[in-house]
């Protein structure tokens, strides 16, 4: 009996490796835990990468759990009308919002960011001043670039900006 349950979550998993995420939000929303554990496999990383670019890496941990939980919480309020990502990445845009909305005047934000030329090869050093300057970009600029580099089309980051595709 051991192994026709193990046979069976390992054939959950290969069909849900084969839907999309759209497909797994709607199964998650029936109750398919298996599901949401496949969604969160397949977008943990590059949501992940999305917050650390939009605030200091100390607190990307925090804003992108904080992600998730609103995802978990919201659930019911998905519709598949467009990408399950531009939802996803909606949720991270506001609460990356809510992180600077709670600590714009606060002193305890340390910039962890900080360029340091102190022995740092050139490619790195290059790397860090890249950070930086995304960095010092308006944050409506900085969101709409990093999402782009992180896959999403211009018509997702419409979207999720509420901007028109020509303004991004």
């Amino acid at each position: 009996m051991r192994g026709l349950v193990l046979n069976l979550a390992g054939m959950r998993r290969l069909i849900n490796s084969l839907k999309s995420d759209e497909a797994l939000m709607l199964a998650y929303q029936n109750g398919d835990v298996a599901a949401f554990e496949s969604l969160y496999a397949r977008n943990k990383q590059a949501l992940f990468t999305f917050v650390c670019r939009s605030c200091p890496v100390a607190a990307a941990e925090e804003v992108a759990q904080e992600t998730w939980v609103a995802l978990v919480d919201n659930m019911s309020r998905y519709q598949a009308k467009a990408a399950f990502k531009t939802w996803l990445y909606t949720i991270a845009k506001n609460k990356v919002a809510d992180f600077w909305r709670k600590h714009r005047d606060s002193d305890e934000l340390v910039e962890d960011d900080a360029v340091d030329t102190g022995g740092m090869p050139e490619r790195d050093y290059t790397y860090q001043q890249l950070i930086t300057a995304v960095q010092a970009l308006p944050s409506e600029q900085r969101d709409v670039f990093l999402m782009w580099e992180q896959g999403l089309s211009y018509e997702d980051i419409a979207t999720i900006t509420d901007a028109g595709r020509e303004t991004v």
